[in-house]
Order: structure tokens, then sequence, then C-alpha cells
């Protein structure tokens, strides 16, 4: 018989580093993948990305930013508990 793994355990985030604070695009289709750096770094936990107004800039759970149209959104970085450790400000001019 085989004995069944047991399941990693969760380290959970307790804060993020960002690479920035804001993007700014200047034509529609751009991206920019934001860089995260979980705190501590033994932190195995999924982090999640949403955009505030998906009609400006979409966001993938890879982190991968996409220009959509003009105005101003931000992108919520978070954990799978839904608490928001980071966002980024994102504008289309």
């Amino acid at each position: 018989e085989e004995a069944e793994e047991e399941p990693e355990a969760v380290i959970v985030c307790e804060g993020l580093t960002l690479a920035t604070s804001s993007i700014t695009f200047d034509e529609p289709e751009r991206f920019y993948n934001i860089t995260v750096q979980k705190l501590p770094e033994t932190c195995n936990e999924d982090v999640t990305f949403s955009s505030s107004d998906e009609t400006i800039a979409t966001v993938n759970q890879q982190g991968k930013v996409v220009a959509v149209n003009g105005g101003t959104a931000n992108v919520a970085i978070g954990e799978r508990e839904c608490a928001v450790l980071g966002e980024v400000a994102i504008t289309y001019a």
C-alpha cells in the first residue's frame, strides 16, 4: 500500500516587497510584470492579483498587467485569505 503524502504546511505571508508602486502606460496593449518578493522568504502561500477596473487595466495571476483604456486603476496584491498586502497604481495616459 502507498502511504498518503502529508500536505505541505502553509507558511503565511506577513508582507510583500514590490519592485514598483506605480506604472504608467502610453499605449494600449502595453504590459508590465509586477515583481513581488514575499516576506518572510519562506512564505509558500499563493499571492493573488486583482484590478480595481478591468476596463483600464487587466492583471493575471502571474502579475502581468496589460493596459486597456485611458484612465487610472489599482492592482491589489494579496494572499489567499484576501488580506491586501500591497497595491500598484496604474495610469494609462
